[in-house]
């Protein structure tokens, strides 16, 4: 058949296999696969570039300020070490009946104040109130104390 195309029909077939392979290499993605990766530090704070899918996001954390709002709010999202950690933190609070709540996860919310990606849970108790929990899973060898308001914690 390579005969019957001639040296351009050759060309041309080269030409197209060369365009499809550049293709394919142009769509191939940047960056970490990672959603998240912490960059720099200062001294003050924290200077956070957070790579989400190949945009470079930009937050800057200072912990004092964090800290100061309340636990398991957007501004200061419960710590955790992966969703084993954020699971391990939910299993460990109590409502006011000292019970455990239910809870499940609502999605992600977006880069929070640390810099990284956090997600929020809906966590109930028997009143049938439902409470919004946001945590943040990029803390490794962190094990958050305290609990959110309206809740004990097992120790």
């Amino acid at each position: 058949m390579l005969q019957r195309l001639g040296k351009v029909g050759l060309v041309l077939s080269l030409g197209l296999v060369l365009a499809g392979l550049a293709g394919c290499a142009h769509n191939k993605p940047k960056g970490p696969v990672n959603p998240v990766q912490k960059i720099t530090r200062t001294s003050e704070g924290v200077d956070v570039y957070a790579t989400l899918y190949g945009q470079k996001v930009r937050a800057e954390a200072n912990p004092d300020n964090i800290l100061s709002q309340p636990l398991g709010s957007k501004k200061n999202p419960v710590r955790a070490y992966m969703p084993a950690g954020q699971r391990a933190y939910l299993k460990r609070l109590r409502c006011p009946d000292k019970k455990r709540p239910t809870y499940f996860r609502l999605g992600s919310y977006g880069a929070g104040p640390w810099g990284n990606i956090i997600d929020g849970y809906e966590v109930q108790c028997s009143d049938g109130v439902p409470r919004l929990i946001y945590m943040d899973m990029y803390h490794p060898d962190y094990r958050e104390s305290e609990p959110v308001e309206g809740f004990t914690i097992k120790r």
